[in-house]
């Protein structure tokens, strides 16, 4: 008997060791639960409200925009079973703190992690060699980074927005050559504030028995018009597939005002930190602005001709001192993060001109941006498109009422974190 016992005490004494010696990224790992969304072996959402999260051992590829948006997540820890993280996984995580990345990746890929602005820690594995377009662009509280010698492609924006970082890197590396080309760089970027944490929000109540005005209630899923949307907090929407020419990037440096359109369009990243227009009126025919136009360049006035009809993906996005938008009624689409980071649009957001509203509302009837905070949104009779992002994370919203029998195209990132949204017909 006493063999027996002495028998599992070692059996005992061996799995204890083993569980201790597990380390608590990977221990965590093992266990998927339901707030992971999966296809197959992709992860492509997250519906938790965990501070700390750590990928599953059975992810190998962590989803477009997987976490897009989520200000829930203060840390990430992708393990090795991970071997490819795709575009937007993690942009706009706001309060994302560290991030560690296991040894499957063998890249950081094309905007990652951008606008994670209180991003500090970032555990890179030696696998990595690849670090892609803008991957860590705007993570202002970013202010060291190391790299090691085995990376050999840092994409030339992928740390766009960073002023004040340094990169730690083996002298004679590549990266290390990398980091004197962005120090110089770094001495014509903007200026920067790095945020400060947000105080906790006073819980709102939800408010009982809340009579609609007439009207339909849009709630967790409801018709409008002739088509049927269902809102899922955690549900994003990918820009398409694209291979931008950054061989012309920025280099349109034509006279103040004078822009390059070809085949009606502005094109992808022309003029993507330009630092020579300050003033831009587009030319007639111009039908569309195409993504990442404009992005970070010195714009402070544009004026969009009639007949435009299509702003893209984060077409004026991050340009810091662009504060006149003037927007023709022929535009039918914006894209999300088309004015994200400007003077123009983060005006309205703070309260500028009360006497516009709690809607921003351009173009053909497009809904950009709300600034209110009621348990009851009623959108204005003359909507005709809510874009997305529009109330991105207003928790407090529970009920949203549309005029009746006007039919209302909804982007389906529109109400992305409205969580307290309830179905109530």
């Amino acid at each position: 008997m006493k063999k027996i016992i002495g028998f599992f005490g070692a059996i005992f004494s061996i799995l204890l060791i083993a569980i201790v010696l597990i380390p608590n990224s990977e221990a965590g790992a093992t266990v998927a639960s339901d707030n992971f969304k999966m296809e197959g072996t992709t992860l492509v959402g997250y519906n938790g409200m965990d501070t700390n999260v750590t990928i599953p051992t059975d992810v190998e590829t962590i989803g477009r925009s997987a976490f897009e948006n989520n200000t829930k997540i203060e840390s990430v820890v992708i393990p090795s079973n991970v071997k490819t993280i795709e575009p937007y996984a993690f942009w706009g995580c706001s309060n994302l703190k560290s991030i560690s990345l296991g040894s499957g990746l063998y890249e950081v890929g094309d905007f990652t992690f951008t606008d994670c602005s209180r991003l500090e820690s970032v555990s890179l594995s030696d696998s990595i060699r690849r670090i892609g377009i803008m991957a860590f662009a705007d993570c202002p509280s970013l202010q060291t980074i190391t790299l090691s010698s085995y990376i050999n492609d840092i994409h030339e924006t992928a740390f766009d927005g960073n002023k004040y970082m340094t990169i730690n890197a083996k002298q004679g590396s590549y990266a290390y050559d990398y980091s004197q080309e962005l120090s110089k760089k770094q001495a014509d970027m903007a200026e920067v504030v790095v945020p400060t944490p947000d105080p906790t929000p006073t819980p709102i109540a939800k408010i009982p028995d809340a009579t609609p005005a007439p009207g339909e209630v849009i709630g967790q899923s409801q018709i409008v018009g002739n088509r049927a949307f269902v809102f899922i907090d955690d549900v994003t929407v990918g820009v398409g597939d694209f291979q931008p020419d950054y061989e012309g990037e920025g280099e349109h440096n034509l006279s103040n005002g004078d822009v390059q359109v070809q085949d009606g369009a502005v094109k992808e990243w022309s003029y993507y930190t330009n630092e020579e227009l300050t003033e831009v009126t587009l030319p007639e025919g111009t039908k569309s602005i195409e993504q990442f136009a404009f992005s970070r360049s010195t714009l402070q006035k544009v004026i969009l001709p009639d007949g435009l009809e299509f702003i893209d993906y984060a077409a004026f996005y991050h340009c810091d001192k662009l504060t006149e938008v003037v927007i023709p009624t022929t535009v039918k689409s914006i894209g999300e993060k088309a004015f994200v980071h400007t003077p123009w649009l983060q005006g309205f957001l703070d309260g500028n001109n009360p006497e516009m509203g709690d809607f921003l509302i351009v173009g053909d009837g497009i809904l950009i941006a709300y600034r209110g905070d009621s348990g009851i949104v009623r959108i204005p009779d003359n909507v005709k498109t809510i874009a997305g992002e529009v109330f991105l994370n207003h928790t407090e919203i529970l009920n949203v009422i549309y005029p009746k029998d006007v039919v209302i195209d909804i982007a389906p990132t529109a109400f992305s974190g409205c969580m307290n949204i309830k179905d109530n017909m």
